[in-house]
């Protein structure tokens, strides 16, 4: 079921996109970016003002339009801004960023289309708003890629912008681990993986000339001390080209477990720099993907064979979006009979919520990895992951992937075939009373053995009333039991 506020919420972003479109460009020799912004009432239940890029002024931002011009005398403590991209850092003095003026409006909530691919803010406007206690989220990812092909040719303009500011000083970031990395010298570097990185990406760089340096330093992926001249890895360095970076990062590993019930299980892990982890674990793909993962057995056109391109996609997204900042945690990566399940360190930056609707906006927490990721071939395209598990929702509702946070992981399952249960026997005319989310639900009662109402909620991505129907209507057939009384009822399958 979805909610009014939701609707309410989808509608404040398709009228930010609405005003977007109305944006007036200042420029004749580049490209201004479309921008649309919104302003909500504190309760989320009010559209207060809108406003688009050179509403009132010619040059003037949206957010500035909206913020300064419209809303200059209301206080705005506690509202809720929408706009399409991300808001600048910084600005020709006199003027103010509208960063600074989202803060200083006391704004407690933006939600940002697509971040600012310029070199001038690429992601530092999220991280101020982030560091001064605004909560950040984003639109919906078919919204985000409106706004994207709205603004095609200011995205054009802004990556030839960022390849002529490796010619430039590298900007300050607040991200630790952009800092030198204490006790690493550029030795400490692999040359396969920078050398891959030029192959791939095509740069006409050489590893260790100058112009090389001066494009992992725009990176952030090396520091030079200003006094004593000195040039060593950071974290995000060592991380992506490091020899050994388990070394500094023992968390920094992918293992794979496949556990087949019926043979012995069998393990394998893959260290080394990040950037060529992916090129290891596609070569291991390839190895055990048609004798663990194809059904090649199965005959009956309802069995539905995951593409290996989504596998590929899930585990190379866990590997540049994990949280690297937890230490003793790695990838995990578990293929059992039925499914493959792949555990990422960290609570994602978007609501799961968002993940089960299949629209996830293409930010990372880890952007630079991703760029990079991106610039070597690893993602096909943008959001190329997420359509990939659509596509298998659509062809297959029972096979529908699924998304959890398990303790300090979050879960993405892929399953390889229809939900089958292993501990219990149900006649066919009660089996086919179920409807496809009460069936999955019941596959993972199974799995945990005992599960709440409010558990089976987020499993199964339903409503407070739909959980407590599906486990009331499968007490009446007979399959569960409960126990317990109110919010202390569990649910378990009848022996």
């Amino acid at each position: 079921m979805v909610s009014a506020d939701h609707f309410l919420h989808r509608r404040y972003m398709e009228r930010a996109v609405e005003e977007m479109k109305k944006s007036i460009p200042e420029h004749r020799h580049k490209p201004d970016p479309k921008v649309g912004a919104l302003l909500v009432s504190p309760d989320g239940k009010e559209i207060i003002s809108t406003a688009y890029r050179g509403e009132i002024r010619s040059g003037d931002h949206a957010e500035f339009c909206l913020l300064d011009k419209k809303m200059r005398e209301k206080p705005l403590t506690g509202h809720i801004l929408y706009t399409t991209l991300e808001p600048c850092i910084e600005r020709n003095p006199p003027k103010s960023s509208c960063t600074d003026r989202t803060i200083n409006a006391r704004i407690k909530k933006v939600y940002v289309g697509i971040v600012d691919p310029h070199p001038s803010v690429r992601g530092e406007g999220i991280k101020a708003l982030l560091k001064e206690g605004i909560e950040v989220d984003y639109f919906d990812d078919d919204l985000a890629e409106i706004i994207r092909n709205e603004n095609s040719d200011f995205i054009k303009y802004a990556e030839e912008e960022t390849r002529k500011a490796l010619k430039k000083d590298l900007a300050i970031s607040s991200d630790p681990l952009d800092e030198a990395l204490e006790n690493a010298t550029m030795d400490d570097l692999s040359l396969d993986a920078q050398e891959e990185l030029i192959r791939r990406a095509k740069l006409s760089f050489n590893v260790g000339s100058k112009e090389f340096n001066k494009y992992l330093l725009q990176l952030r992926l090396i520091s030079i001390n200003t006094k004593t001249k000195i040039t060593q890895p950071t974290g995000l360095g060592m991380l992506l080209f490091g020899k050994n970076p388990q070394l500094f990062f023992p968390q920094a590993r992918v293992q794979f477990i496949v556990d087949l019930q019926d043979s012995d299980s069998v393990t394998k892990s893959f260290d080394g720099p990040v950037l060529l982890q992916p090129f290891k674990i596609q070569e291991y793909l390839d190895i055990i993907y048609p004798q663990f993962i194809s059904r090649k057995t199965l005959q009956r056109e309802e069995y539905y064979r995951v593409p290996e391109e989504a596998i590929r996609e899930i585990i190379n997204n866990a590997v540049a979006h994990r949280d690297y900042s937890i230490n003793g945690t790695t990838i995990k990566i578990y293929i059992y009979k039925d499914r493959v399940e792949v555990h990422s360190p960290g609570r994602p930056i978007h609501p799961i919520e968002k993940f089960r609707q299949f629209s996830v906006p293409p930010i990372s927490r880890n952007s630079i990895i991703a760029y990079l990721f991106n610039q070597v071939g690893f993602v096909e395209e943008v959001g190329f992951g997420m359509k990939e598990m659509k596509k298998i929702k659509e062809k297959n509702p029972g096979l529908t992937p699924s998304f959890d946070m398990r303790g300090e992981y979050f879960v993405v399952t892929l399953f390889l075939e229809k939900h089958v249960l292993e501990n219990v026997e149900l006649p066919n005319d009660i089996f086919d009373k179920l409807n496809i989310d009460e069936k999955t639900g019941l596959h993972f009662i199974e799995e945990k053995g005992k599960i709440s109402s409010s558990e089976y909620k987020v499993l199964v991505n339903v409503s407070d009333r739909t959980a407590r129907r599906h486990l009331n209507n499968m007490v009446k057939l007979g399959i569960l039991i409960s126990e317990g009384e109110g919010k202390q009822t569990t649910y378990k399958l009848k022996e």
